[in-house]
């Protein structure tokens, strides 16, 4: 009873404390905190502009499973920028040290997400990969690995260097939709 009352004194307070997901971000299969995302967006599913994109799994650097229903139900952001990199593909490294340079990262209408598709030999990746790479590159967004090779395969037909993401939609924003990337990344 008094752990009860103890945990219930503790949700209180967070909750009276102004506590949100931003200050406390649960990927994986953490609770939902936009009740307006609570359901992932119908099929069908797709990797063109305009399509929505499959809910793929992915896991993060401690190996717990993440979707991109997580993702989107996890924060208030607009825009997820997907960045697809390969440990082996020099402009992955490239990209993603202009990324981590240059990105803002009070921006609350973007979310940054570095997904590791394949490792330095061209193979799947895994947390560990996920792992080496947010720490090479001292990203400070998270960086998930895609295990699975669904998402990498998608990847390959159609190269670049981020992909833009409607987070309400889940739909890929369009050439004609989205603004230049920079202007998104670093107004």
């Amino acid at each position: 009873m008094r752990a009860l009352l103890s945990l219930t004194a503790l949700t209180a307070l967070l909750a009276f404390t102004g506590c949100d997901e931003r200050d406390n971000p649960q990927y994986g299969d953490g609770p939902i905190t936009n009740d307006s995302r609570a359901l992932y967006p119908e099929g069908p599913y797709g990797w063109a502009e305009g399509d929505t994109m499959p809910n793929w799994e992915f896991v993060d650097a401690d190996g717990k499973r993440v979707t991109m229903q997580n993702l989107r139900a996890t924060t208030f952001a607009s825009t997820l920028v997907l960045m697809p990199s390969a440990e082996w593909m020099d402009a992955s490294k490239s990209m993603l040290r202009r990324a981590v340079s240059l990105f803002d990262l009070e921006r609350d209408d973007v979310l940054m997400v570095s997904a590791v598709f394949e490792d330095g030999r061209a193979q799947a990746a895994g947390a560990d990969d996920a792992v080496a790479w947010q720490a090479s590159y001292e990203v400070p967004w998270e960086v998930i690995a895609e295990p699975e090779g669904q998402f990498r395969l998608a990847w390959r037909d159609d190269m670049r260097a981020a992909v833009l993401i409607n987070l309400d939609t889940m739909k890929r924003l369009s050439a004609a939709q989205r603004p230049s990337i920079s202007d998104i990344l670093w107004p």
